[in-house]
């Protein structure tokens, strides 16, 4: 913005008019009774695109907008949970007692005789023993166990074996089941449908009916087991923890332990027996003897376990901090007394979460200076970003990453909503989710140099998701880019000063009393400018530092070569035209049309005065302070690259005195 009313407004005295008007101006003078009038010439039309170089991180979009845009990416590291092994060591198997088999006094005498012998031994089968494993050690982080899950199912063996002879011999015999029920552990999930304690078995009945399971009852009406042996194979899809007690506990009872364990034991769950039974035997001759306990043992064997998965509540955070470093801005939004009022910048988060659980998070942003400074009080936090969970493949066993894309700012970017509930809509072929922040108060002030943000992520624990036991840290990653069109607000201010030199050249060798520079301007800026004026000359540090105080500028903003300057106190500059605090204005437009928006036109006159004889000679330099607001009327507006300021300028010069031999 400086360069812009540099050649506009002052640069008749630098000489710093178009050169190719240079060639064309009019050297006609007009003697008149109070002064000559030089038209000096009129600009080209000084639009934005000429004067603000766009950049990697400052852009143009389709409506010719400026826009900053900076991207980086995060990576928020949730600790690996371990896989857990449940085995006969943690209490899987049950230990039932055999039934013993009370042997009839004619059979033991057939058998001592070696003669043959027909006859059946009723038995009941009974049994009622726990089955909780216990003391298996899990991530800290699981809160509450709903679910267990396997990558395939695994299988469990009811056998049921019956120990008569020591040595068979020509004998025959088999074990009778009749109207046995048999209670399997309600932890059990016995099918993959909701329906988790019903199955149908491939074992069959005496009628050649498939054994059913029914709400983790197994009946079996009639079964007659040759040479005494039956065995029933269950799949086991899961464990399940019943249900949620009032106090938000279930079956599965977890204690903490260490800092990064809880201890799982699992309880309420019983293996239950209870039916007739009976063994028929048949002896054909002698080389028979019994064996030493006669018995009918029921083994119930599950397989080892590997919890891979589990479903429950997850408390688990995570952190991350990065920077969004900010290139270089056009120089009038790099002052620090200004106010920018950028009224919709906003962020887009590209998310990916390999997790099955929803990650909650919190995005707080830090903007400061290049010296590291902060800018604002407090950061800039946004809490309302919600990142979706993956979902589980069966057939490729892993979870699927969601795709979450985030769009944050203040105002809504649309109102024409795919989901109106959800705030959903498209965007360059991408479906967004919008999430409100306060995403101006990043740049009231001014353009920070870097954005330092960190990303607290948390998992959301209001509803049961999945949780991969892999032993492996799972990386919630964010692709970040913010955006900051420039486009402001009522409150946009800015303010800055420059001094230019090269009026030595024009002074030094005509002496004036007078001189009048008239600009009239047109502009399609949505700014009103308004500006003052110090006369200055360079001189010598050792000048410098014999001038009062009230005549020393300092310009040291390179600290190597600092210059120094004197404020003339002799030579008077005047605004004719100014407003009622002695400023120049240059009045914006209100027309903020993307095509041929029509243009704000007006004139500034400024004279310039010698108090003593020559003092426009020792005119070198000249300080300009410059502050911009948006145009009077408008409630926000845009800069673009196709807005323009346009100067006429002529020279009003009066008391002319010239050196010829100079000339």
């Amino acid at each position: 913005m400086k360069k812009l009313l540099i050649p506009c407004c002052l640069v008749l005295l630098a000489g710093c008019v178009d050169k190719d008007y240079d060639k064309e101006i009019d050297m006609n003078v007009t003697i008149a009774e109070n002064g000559i009038t030089l038209p000096v010439g009129e600009t080209d039309k000084f639009t934005l695109s000429k004067l603000i170089d766009t950049d990697d991180n400052l852009k143009i979009n389709g409506d010719s907008i400026y826009y900053i845009s900076e991207s980086t990416d995060s990576k928020t590291e949730f600790a690996a949970m371990k896989s857990v092994i449940i085995d006969q060591s943690n209490g899987l198997a049950p230990e039932i007692e055999p039934t013993e088999i009370a042997i009839p006094e004619e059979l033991e005498q057939a058998i001592e005789l070696g003669i043959p012998y027909e006859g059946s031994i009723p038995l009941t089968l009974s049994a009622d023993v726990p089955i909780n494993p216990s003391q298996l050690k899990v991530s800290k982080d699981i809160e509450r166990i709903d679910t267990i899950m396997f990558d395939s199912p695994k299988q469990a063996t009811l056998t049921f074996t019956t120990e008569l002879f020591e040595d068979q011999g020509p004998a025959e015999f088999s074990l009778l089941l009749s109207d046995m029920k048999v209670t399997l552990p309600q932890m059990l999930i016995l099918s993959n449908t909701d329906k988790i304690g019903d199955t149908v078995l491939e074992e069959t009945d005496d009628m050649g009916n498939p054994l059913v399971v029914r709400d983790h009852i197994l009946y079996v009406p009639s079964k007659n087991a040759e040479d005494g042996i039956f065995s029933i194979t269950l799949n086991i899809y899961g464990l399940c923890a019943g249900k949620i007690r009032p106090d938000g506990t279930n079956n599965f009872q977890l204690t903490p332990s260490t800092d990064d364990e809880n201890i799982l034991d699992i309880i309420d769950n019983e293996f239950v027996l209870n039916g007739d039974a009976s063994v028929q035997l048949a002896l054909k001759g002698p080389g028979t003897t019994l064996a030493a306990q006669t018995q009918v043992r029921t083994d119930f064997i599950i397989e080892e376990l590997e919890i891979t998965r589990v479903a429950g509540l997850i408390d688990a955070s995570a952190d991350e901090s990065f920077s969004i470093e900010i290139g270089s801005m056009p120089d009038f939004l790099s002052g620090n007394d200004i106010s920018l009022d950028l009224s919709n910048p906003f962020i887009k988060l590209n998310a990916a979460n390999p997790m099955g659980i929803p990650v909650k998070a919190v995005l707080s942003i830090d903007p400061k200076n290049d010296k590291g400074v902060s800018l604002n009080p407090e950061p800039i936090v946004v809490d309302t970003i919600f990142i979706k969970q993956a979902s589980y493949s069966e057939s490729e066993n892993r979870m699927i990453p969601s795709e979450n894309h985030i769009y944050i700012s203040q105002r809504e970017p649309t109102n024409d909503w795919v989901d109106a509930e959800k705030k959903t809509f498209w965007l360059n072929d991408t479906l967004y989710t919008w999430a409100q922040g306060n995403l101006p108060g990043l740049l009231d002030t001014q353009i920070p140099s870097s954005l330092d943000a960190t990303i607290s992520a948390s998992t959301d624990k209001s509803i049961e998701h999945i949780a991969l036991l892999n032993n492996q840290p799972n990386d919630v990653t964010v692709d970040c880019n913010i955006t900051v069109p420039m486009e402001f607000g009522e409150n946009f201010a800015i303010n800055f000063s420059e001094i230019e030199g090269g009026l030595d050249d024009i002074f030094s060798d005509v002496s004036v009393q007078e001189a009048a520079i008239i600009a009239s301007y047109t502009t399609t800026l949505p700014l009103d400018l308004e500006f003052t004026i110090n006369p200055l000359q360079e001189i010598s540090a050792e000048e410098y530092n014999r001038l009062p105080s009230d005549e020393k500028l300092l310009d040291d903003d390179d600290e190597e070569y600092p210059e120094y300057y004197r404020i003339l106190k002799n030579v008077g500059f005047e605004i004719l035209n100014a407003d009622q605090n002695g400023k120049g204005i240059i009045t914006g437009t209100t027309d903020m049309s993307l095509v041929d928006p029509a243009p704000s036109m007006g004139k500034i006159v400024i004279r310039l005065t010698e108090k003593e004889k020559d003092a426009l000679k020792s005119l070198t330099h000249l300080q300009y302070s410059v502050a911009g607001n948006l145009t009077k009327g408008l409630e926000s507006g845009a800069l673009r690259s196709t807005q323009y300021l346009q100067m006429k300028l002529s020279a009003k010069i009066a008391k002319i005195e010239v050196d010829i031999d100079s000339l």
